[in-house]
């Protein structure tokens, strides 16, 4: 005979419509899960796994009601454009915040280099840390920098585009990849 689990679901949904996929069952976490509670975070989030992971379904539910980012500025030096700052937090705030979730950011020194720390925290106690660093500490260029910092921050954190995508032509500096030993794939300019 097959054993038996002794774990008692702490919800489950409803039954679906024919349509539907199956019924998803939401279980309290194992006792083997709450032994490993602290060992496997990655350094930009805790404080627990349950916490993080409380923090994770707080941020996927409040995904689905985010406004759209509308990318209502222009950058003159990469002909681009982009979502400024207030555009983002007013298009996911009021969701983040009927989540129980906020966003915060600081400056701070760290080893040397200042950065701007973006914080996304759930009132359940998780959060996740952004650091973003500030090359030019003269004040008007720290906080032109804080702001850069925080549309970035704001913008990984939830997993949002906040700019046009540019197919890695920035980081690359247009440079196309090739496999060693051929050559680089042109692309047709014209036609973009």
């Amino acid at each position: 005979m097959p054993p038996t689990s002794t774990r008692t679901p702490s919800r489950t949904t409803a039954a679906p419509a024919s349509s539907d996929p199956a019924p998803i069952e939401l279980s309290a976490p194992s006792a083997e899960i709450a032994e490993l509670d602290q060992g496997f975070l990655p350094p930009n989030c805790g404080p627990t796994v349950g916490a993080v992971a409380a923090l994770d379904a707080a941020i996927c539910r409040a995904r689905g009601n985010f406004a759209p980012i509308l990318k209502n500025s222009s950058n003159p030096h990469f002909h681009s454009k982009y979502a400024n700052l207030d555009t983002v937090l007013d298009a996911v705030m009021p969701a983040l915040i009927a989540e129980g979730l906020s966003i915060s950011s600081g400056l701070i020194e760290d080893g040397g280099t200042w950065r701007v720390l973006t914080t996304l925290s759930h009132v359940g106690g998780g959060w996740r840390v952004s650091r973003f660093p500030v090359t030019d500490t003269a004040p008007q260029k720290i906080g032109s920098a804080m702001t850069y910092a925080q549309r970035y921050g704001v913008s990984a954190l939830l997993c949002v585009a906040s700019e046009e995508d540019d197919d890695a032509e920035g980081a690359t500096a247009g440079k196309a990849w090739a496999p060693k030993g051929e050559a680089p794939a042109t692309r047709p300019s014209a036609l973009f």
